[in-house]
């Protein structure tokens, strides 16, 4: 709903004036109007003047200040009184000069670091298994591997490179060892030959059956219109 219209104020009845000239007496001057009075600045004013007004009820009250220069001229109490002038600021002192900061405390020196426990050796063999492999002195002059202190290498029945590892559990060790020569490996574990199987090959795969072409597809159904929206109440 559209606002209600301000309330226009009472009309003034009543007129005080600080140092102001009102009504007839200003006109063809500068001058101020409030509540339908004009006041200006008193005749008095040798330049221009400040000029305020304030209304209370049906009471309006006019002020009027004289200024010139340096001077101001209070109309309202008829004499002249000097501006201030503008207070300056002293200059501030100067800050006290701090002392120096004390060295700082050394940090503590952190003591050594313990040294590490050394890691514990495993123990010592007692028990040798051997999986087609010599083992000790008959390595000697042969290409060996070394474990817990006991040396193992290819079988003299390898005729050529084999392949060899070594597992310790306790003080028990276990040598492995499997020959091999091109495509042929001898298990010296088992004293047998057998023939490396050749890697499969996957048959080629037949061709896909050409697709059939993809059928048209149906239009779209055309959607009715939509109805119109009803005015916003």
């Amino acid at each position: 709903p559209p606002m209600a219209p301000m309330p226009s104020p009472p009309s003034v009845v009543r007129v005080f004036s600080n140092g102001c000239d009102t009504g007839m007496s200003c006109e063809g001057r500068s001058s101020s109007m409030s509540g339908g009075v004009a006041f200006c600045c008193s005749s008095a004013c040798p330049s221009s003047c400040l000029m305020s007004s304030s209304q209370t009820g049906d009471v309006l009250t006019a002020t009027c200040a004289c200024r010139k220069g340096n001077a101001e001229t209070s109309a309202r109490a008829g004499r002249t009184r000097s501006t201030r002038a503008p207070a300056t600021m002293p200059p501030l002192a100067p800050f006290p000069s701090m002392s120096p900061m004390p060295p700082m405390a050394p940090f503590p020196s952190m003591p050594p670091m313990p040294p590490m426990a050394p890691m514990p050796s495993p123990p010592s063999v007692v028990r040798v298994f051997s999986n087609g492999c010599d083992t000790g002195m008959s390595c000697e002059g042969r290409s060996s591997s070394m474990s817990g202190g006991v040396a193992f290498c290819c079988s003299s029945a390898c005729p050529s490179s084999c392949l060899m590892s070594s597992s310790q559990t306790g003080d028990v060790l276990t040598a492995t060892c499997a020959c091999r020569k091109g495509n042929a490996e001898t298990s010296a574990r088992a004293g047998r030959t057998r023939s490396t199987r050749a890697p499969a090959t996957m048959p080629p795969l037949a061709p896909f059956p050409s697709m059939s072409p993809m059928p048209p597809m149906a239009p779209f159904p055309s959607m009715p219109p939509m109805p119109p929206m009803a005015p916003m109440p």
